[in-house]
């Protein structure tokens, strides 16, 4: 790992290649933190804490848990054409294994999946690294410029205070393959930028405020189970998504607005309603309707594909005329 630390360093053309850390082969399933299921030694990259630093085509291929780049602390920071690789695994490939601490641990998971149980689901695909690019609230002014994220947990989890009097930006950046292409905070500004939905959304606006995103989706319809393209809550934010001309048709996964990430952003925990405030929305991706939820408050949006308020998908469709029972045919 390198830590760049003081003022007004300049970091150019290194490239790490990162390995050692425990567990690995499950993500953040076991924790990465607090709780941990396992005891966790992780293994970074680039650690950035001093203001003024750059950063410029450095690489980071990362075959350890932990993240690529990530900023801690320093105001005034860019990162120009650097670039980050992960590696992904499938949950179901995770649920065959005959040894190793997931399976002494009978598969749990630290997250509550949609079955209410803390368990490793199937059908899913994540990250054995941590995130491509992060920012952490001790950050100032943050710039990423022309950089890359493959295969990481999120490709770009970026955000700036709520107070931050300069954004935080993001631009013609590019995530490929990840959990969750771009989840974005507070004061972030993202432009000219794009990412996939292979393994999961290409946003999580998480909340927060003042936020400017645009962002493209590129590449095919996703490899393993996406429950959405985006969740949108927060304030004052202005969002437009667009997809890239000529792009395969996707399914009709959803752009939900007035919806928090899923609860530590885990791709198998449910997906709720979420305060969101004066926040517009420009939706050009034909195939992904727009999901609406009850906590929309002073909010706009235009949709080039048809819309939907949530409310209707929880209303029952009638009864079945089925016994107490449940069952058919039960005379009880």
């Amino acid at each position: 790992m390198i830590c760049l630390n003081g003022e007004g360093n300049t970091l150019e053309d290194v490239t790490l290649r990162l390995r050692g850390s425990y567990p690995f082969g499950y993500g953040d399933l076991l924790g990465k933190g607090r709780p941990n299921l396992v005891p966790t030694s992780k293994q970074g990259g680039v650690r950035v804490l001093g203001t003024g630093t750059t950063l410029r085509r450095c690489k980071v291929f990362n075959r350890a848990f932990g993240h690529c780049f990530y900023i801690q602390q320093g105001d005034g920071i860019r990162l120009e054409d650097c670039y980050a690789e992960g590696v992904m695994r499938s949950t179901n490939e995770m649920l065959s294994d005959k040894s190793g601490p997931a399976f002494e641990l009978g598969f749990r998971s630290v997250y509550q999946n949609r079955d209410g149980r803390y368990a490793i689901t199937p059908g899913y695909v994540k990250a054995l690294t941590e995130d491509g690019f992060r920012t952490y609230g001790g950050a100032g002014s943050v710039t990423l410029v022309n950089c890359t994220a493959i295969n990481t947990r999120a490709g770009f989890e970026i955000g700036a205070q709520d107070d931050a009097k300069t954004k935080t930006v993001i631009e013609n950046c590019v995530a490929r393959g990840c959990e969750r292409a771009y989840l974005i905070g507070s004061n972030t500004i993202v432009r000219r930028s794009r990412g996939d939905i292979a393994h999961g959304p290409l946003l999580y606006l998480r909340g927060g405020r003042d936020s400017e995103v645009e962002l493209e989706l590129t590449g095919k319809a996703p490899e393993s189970l996406v429950h959405a393209v985006a969740t949108i809550a927060g304030e004052n934010h202005r969002v437009k998504l667009t997809s890239q001309a000529g792009a395969a048709s996707i399914p009709a996964l959803p752009i939900m607005f007035g919806f928090g990430m899923p609860e530590h952003a885990e791709m198998s925990s449910p997906i709720r309603p979420a305060p969101t405030k004066h926040v517009t929305l420009e939706n050009g991706i034909v195939d992904s309707p727009v999901i609406t939820s009850s906590r929309l408050e002073g909010c706009k949006f235009e949709s080039v594909s048809r819309s939907f308020e949530d409310s209707a998908f929880r209303a029952s469709p009638g009864s079945w005329g089925l016994p107490p029972s449940g069952v058919a045919g039960d005379k009880k």
